[in-house]
């Protein structure tokens, strides 16, 4: 489920021939008439939600293929639109996972492939599709595989971070953490050692391979780093009030960092911690 506004939420169900969806009005506790999507979601679910529009990740009609996006309006229609240059799917260990996200104060929509691929705008309204290649690479010899996740920042930024899987007996390389500015096509690379980000949130949470986290508020300033001796295993839930970052600690509750003084504070016994936090707030196990 995702809120298309203030009081209209987007329902999805998967069925054997293909992917429903509803309106829900909660003004007027109205339903609204399944309509189907033809084909299904990808292993992330990923929907990212516009100004009046939601745009939708569907799953490659091959096992590698071009990318598909549903958009969906309030009033229950449905369109979509492939993006023929970013590939999405698997076959066997070749992995490319691309990132979706939204603006959401216009209806705007990107899409990020592997290095190889440019990112994708697409107007949510006409459907129109424009390419930029702001994370270009001088290296894209002995790509077999790619994941992305992204974060919507404001201000017409996103965060993206993730890998380029090698071929055999080739290294996978990080993207790092970056941020792309749309209005310019500029990317600034915040943290070039981060694999997995995630937001709590206004923080960006980024993780390492050692187990480092390292912390950046919403407009690219580190505010925080945690070593592997005080970061929680991975994967990761987190939550923050943009005071204080809170972080599951095995057996104790929670770690709590304390982000305008920067650094660790001490642990609180709550237990369940990882239960009440939202799974789209994991590191590694559904973060965009």
């Amino acid at each position: 489920m995702r809120w298309l506004d203030s009081s209209r939420v987007l329902v999805f169900a998967e069925r054997p021939s293909g992917l429903r969806f509803f309106v829900l009005d909660t003004m007027r506790n109205r339903l609204g008439v399944a309509k189907r999507i033809a084909g299904h979601l990808s292993d992330r679910y990923q929907v990212a939600v516009g100004r009046t529009r939601a745009a939708v990740l569907i799953r490659a009609v091959q096992k590698i293929g071009p990318v598909r996006i549903a958009v969906v309006s309030s009033s229950g229609s449905a369109r979509i639109v492939t993006l023929k240059q970013i590939r999405e799917g698997a076959i066997d260990r070749k992995i490319y996972r691309p990132s979706l996200v939204a603006n959401t104060s216009a209806d705007q929509a990107y899409v990020v492939g592997g290095i190889r691929d440019p990112v994708a705008a697409i107007n949510l309204r006409t459907l129109a599709v424009s390419y930029r290649r702001p994370l270009a690479s001088a290296d894209t010899s002995d790509v077999a595989g790619a994941e992305r996740m992204t974060i919507w920042l404001g201000g017409g930024r996103f965060a993206v971070a993730g890998w380029d899987d090698g071929a055999p007996g080739s290294d996978s390389r990080l993207l790092g953490l970056r941020v792309v500015d749309t209005r310019s096509w500029r990317a600034r690379t915040l943290d070039p050692d981060t694999d997995y980000v995630c937001v709590a949130g206004h923080s960006l949470v980024g993780h390492h391979p050692n187990g480092t986290l390292v912390v950046f508020g919403f407009d690219g300033v580190r505010r925080l780093a945690l070593t592997p001796l005080d970061a929680p295993a991975f994967p990761v839930w987190v939550a923050s009030n943009d005071r204080y970052l809170y972080l599951p600690d095995p057996g104790a509750g929670a770690l709590v960092a304390d982000l305008s003084s920067r650094r660790l504070i001490g642990r609180l016994p709550v237990q369940g911690l990882d239960e009440l936090l939202s799974p789209t707030n994991i590191l590694g196990a559904g973060c965009r």
